[in-house]
């Protein structure tokens, strides 16, 4: 009986796969219109993506690495196009590679673009069958033979999704001791000169009733019982990217090498338990913003006081549904959102945006006060700011995407320009002055972005704010 539930259950898997990936072939046409080119941690993303894939790879005792000689590399690009094209690559190499067999996953760096190469030692491709594979339902004799499953559409939707973004996928060479597929494609590069950023939103008021929630957001569990940790995890998947740990001391080395949008973490645990997890995030700058939900059995009013005590953000009882779970991690990532928000558009005569921990008010308080101070000077930054805080690149990029949803150019170039509106409004100094004197040397480019993020040219938006006072004053 257990045998058959189990045989059902892996061919409803395989189906619902295959289910997927027919309707995101079918939405290829239409997907050119919705392409999303933001700034991304290209070797994060891969680390990510080797970690999700490890499950598969260990099954089959597979060797599963990845290889890059950078720590980190943001770039504009669409991470959910990347994110499925590699996916597809590395499940063919985990799918027909055989047990003991090696897999790597390489990114390689030049100026104008990214090539990604997944290497395995997997049963090779045919000389003779190697134009076919990118033809939709093809499948090699060998591969029909090796009892994998599959639907020859893998290879032609990372082909057609690669040419979305102006890239290609291609096999590079093959032989019976193994393939090398690679995925390249073009960027655009995140400088401090980067003039091709877009806003998103450019009126305000307009979207006054979006929340802008992190796409598939990064979830920590620690749970010390594995039977639970693997029920919560798989009930949490549908909606998040899970990670496991099973005590306190492992998730922190979890979350030292990738940055987690959100920890729920038991209490009770060997080694180090939920509150002194907590406790060693909230003291620690580059983890103080990570919201923290602690799981407990013990809820009488005093541990509940304990728990919110040590810095945590919610408590929840155990046994608990998992829709509130659920819920409440969506009301505090939500929380976040309204912060990004309030960020990009409240004005300065509003007060500073206040944080619940105090290291991150410091921290924003901190970089915002210094481009203020220097706001003149084009030459500022983000290396400047990753000096002043004492923190490496990467862990100063994730802690301020995580609390504003902005890059630090983003953050440098969004305080210059509300700096601009409000010497605009001042109205003792024409449109190049101001320009000049918030740090931007080109007063037409000034003015392009003042227009992508205000909605509205800086000549248009000093008329329309002289026009307003004058019927007020009258």
């Amino acid at each position: 009986m257990q045998q058959g539930v189990q045989i059902a259950l892996k061919n409803a898997e395989l189906l619902h796969r295959q289910m997927v990936q027919f309707l995101d072939f079918r939405r290829l046409n239409v997907q050119q219109k919705d392409l999303s080119l933001d700034p991304i941690d290209i070797v994060q993303l891969l680390k990510d993506k080797v970690f999700a894939f490890k499950v598969l790879a260990d099954k089959k005792n597979i060797v599963f690495s990845f290889k890059s000689n950078l720590d980190e590399w943001v770039i504009n690009t669409d991470e959910k196009i990347v994110d499925k094209v590699v996916s597809n690559l590395v499940s063919n190499a985990i799918k027909y590679t055989n047990a003991g067999g090696k897999i790597v996953v390489e990114l390689i760096h030049n100026n104008d673009k990214c090539k990604i190469l997944v290497r395995d030692s997997g049963i090779g491709i045919p000389s003779g069958q190697r134009r076919k594979v990118f033809q939709l339902f093809y499948r090699s004799p060998d591969a029909l033979n090796s009892g994998s499953t599959g639907s020859g559409v893998g290879l032609v939707l990372a082909s057609d999704l690669a040419k979305l973004i102006k890239g290609k996928v291609k096999l590079e060479e093959s032989s019976p001791n193994g393939s090398v597929f690679s995925f390249s494609f073009p960027f655009e590069k995140i400088s401090s000169n980067d003039k091709e950023v877009d806003f998103s939103i450019n009126d305000p008021e307009q979207h006054e009733d979006i929340v802008l929630l992190p796409s598939r957001a990064r979830v920590l569990l620690v749970e010390d019982n594995e039977d639970f940790r693997k029920y919560s995890k798989h009930k949490l998947s549908g909606q998040f990217k899970v990670t496991t740990a099973s005590n306190g001391y492992i998730a922190l080395e979890i979350l030292k090498k990738e940055p987690h949008d959100i920890v729920i973490s038991d209490i009770i645990m060997p080694k180090m338990n939920g509150r002194q997890l907590c406790m060693n995030l909230k003291k620690s700058i580059e983890t103080c913003h990570v919201p923290v939900i602690l799981l407990t059995g013990l809820g009488s009013k005093e541990h509940i006081i304990e728990g919110l005590e040590c810095g945590a953000d919610d408590y929840i009882v155990k046994p608990y549904d998992y829709e509130l779970l659920i819920s409440k991690i969506d009301a505090l990532l939500q929380n976040r959102s309204v912060l990004k928000r309030k960020f990009l558009f409240h004005d300065e005569d509003e007060g500073e945006i206040e944080f619940s921990n105090t290291l991150d008010q410091e921290f924003i308080s901190k970089i915002t006060q210094f481009v203020e101070d220097n706001i003149s000077d084009a030459n500022v930054s983000p290396k400047d700011l990753c000096e002043l805080m004492g923190m490496s690149r990467t862990s100063f990029y994730h802690k301020l995407k995580a609390l504003m949803d902005v890059s630090p150019n983003e953050f440098i170039r969004t305080i210059r320009l509300k700096k601009g509106r409000a010497l605009l409004l001042e109205n003792q100094y024409n449109v190049s002055e101001v320009a000049y004197h918030v740090g931007f040397s080109d007063a037409k480019y000034f003015g392009t972005l003042f227009k992508k993020y205000y909605g509205q040219n800086p000549s248009t938006f000093v008329a329309e704010k002289k026009q307003k006072n004058f019927q007020d004053s009258n």
